[in-house]
């Protein structure tokens, strides 16, 4: 992902001015590459020989990405992109600038180093703004507790998911900050509600210092830990999603932090769904089975899917957050089996890349989209390696 990122999309990028796409481009596509440059950077997996460019270079991109968009952002430049002066909207799928808030942000800290002084100010700014807009805003639902479907067809556990992100980074990047305990506590409020199902509301387990149903106004997953999106029931991949709740126990332990409790719920029924949940053929497709195949890397789709045939990056996420956290005895073998199947797609390509074209991910910033995931997976994997996730149950501070 380094490779194509600096020896195709940025190899001729003027560094000398902002980034001449701010303001043309939808803010994830960059975000993701500069969040996947600062994760191997920070970690120091950055290896100059495998990528075919010097680490200098590297670090003048990851920050170039970082500076152009933090400055654009609404809290420092009037008009900007993101968290503004425009209403929040009833449906949060229409307010993503948290999320991609969140990767520029969590670039920036991990290239804090290397950031100019105004650059730091900006991505300051930028996370606190979009943390502040949503500290008042409850997470949203596909069905209230009473049974009320909201979103027929259209769970709202990847908005929930997404917006969580940006508290998480908050928290932990501004501590001392005097809203840095409102952040930490929504962003428990959005993790639980991203994939409770129903019996979650009336459940009295305490989740970080709270019954679970004091957490709750309703549900986003079926009982069996199934849901559906854009009419697809089930969706394996915003099933998949739930890893973006683990992902950010890379960005706590960097900070030395334990990881709430909150961010885990319901991440094993997921994952048992995805593993051991049979779905017959028919009335679902042949040849009917678990999503996640025995012996193989192949993905079953028990409904015909709308984004393509080889999102296997977003497994690969899941794989290792379920993993790293050890919420699985089976996830180690499924996450060999989906790099193997990840690297064979890349090996098509000198450049690194993934996708040959819109039949594989129906999706204009897929090869950003597979950096995202890729640069959560392997923080992961660097922090479980050094023994430094934990995990808490207390209440948020």
């Amino acid at each position: 992902m380094d490779r194509y990122a600096l020896t195709a999309l940025y190899r001729r990028a003027n560094l000398a001015i902002s980034d001449p796409l701010v303001g043309k481009v939808n803010p994830r596509t960059p975000s993701g590459e500069a969040l996947a440059l600062a994760v191997t950077i920070g970690t120091g997996a950055y290896d100059p020989r495998l990528v075919g460019v010097p680490l200098p270079r590297a670090v003048r991109v990851a920050t170039w990405l970082v500076a152009s968009y933090a400055c654009a952002h609404a809290a420092v430049t009037s008009g900007g992109w993101g968290a503004g002066t425009q209403p929040i909207p009833a449906d949060l799928h229409g307010w993503q600038s948290p999320m991609w808030a969140e990767q520029f942000g969590a670039a920036g800290w991990l290239l804090w180093p290397y950031l100019a002084t105004a650059t730091r100010y900006h991505v300051a700014a930028m996370v606190t703004a979009e943390a502040d807009k949503l500290l008042r805003v409850a997470p949203n639902y596909y069905a209230l507790a009473d049974g009320h479907l909201r979103f027929p067809g259209d769970t709202k556990a990847e908005e929930d998911m997404w917006a969580a992100t940006i508290f998480a980074l908050a928290a932990v990047m501004l501590p001392k900050h005097p809203h840095a305990r409102l952040w930490r506590q929504q962003e428990a409020t959005y993790k639980i509600a991203s994939y409770a199902t129903a019996a979650d509301d009336t459940s009295t387990v305490v989740i970080n210092g709270r019954p679970l149903q004091s957490w709750l106004s309703g549900w986003n997953v079926f009982p069996d830990g199934t849901l559906v999106n854009h009419g697809i029931n089930p969706h394996p991949d915003y099933m998949a999603a739930v890893a973006w709740n683990l992902a950010d126990a890379g960005i706590d332990a960097i900070a030395g932090r334990s990881v709430l409790r909150a961010a885990l719920h319901n991440a094993d029924l997921l994952y048992r769904a995805m593993t051991s949940l049979r779905f017959s053929s028919p009335p679902f497709r042949p040849p009917g089975g678990t999503i996640y195949q025995p012996g193989t890397a192949v993905t079953y789709y028990p409904r015909p899917d709308d984004w393509g045939t080889s999102l296997i990056p977003g497994f690969v996420t899941l794989d290792a957050a379920m993993a790293s956290l050890r919420l699985s005895s089976s996830a180690d073998l499924y996450l060999s089996r989906h790099i193997e199947a990840l690297l064979a797609l890349q090996a098509r390509h000198t450049d690194g890349h993934t996708y040959q074209g819109w039949a594989e991910f129906r999706y204009a910033g897929r090869e950003q989209w597979v950096a995202e995931q890729i640069s959560r997976a392997w923080l992961l994997e660097w922090a479980s390696a050094r023994s430094r996730i934990k995990v808490t149950n207390a209440v948020p501070d």
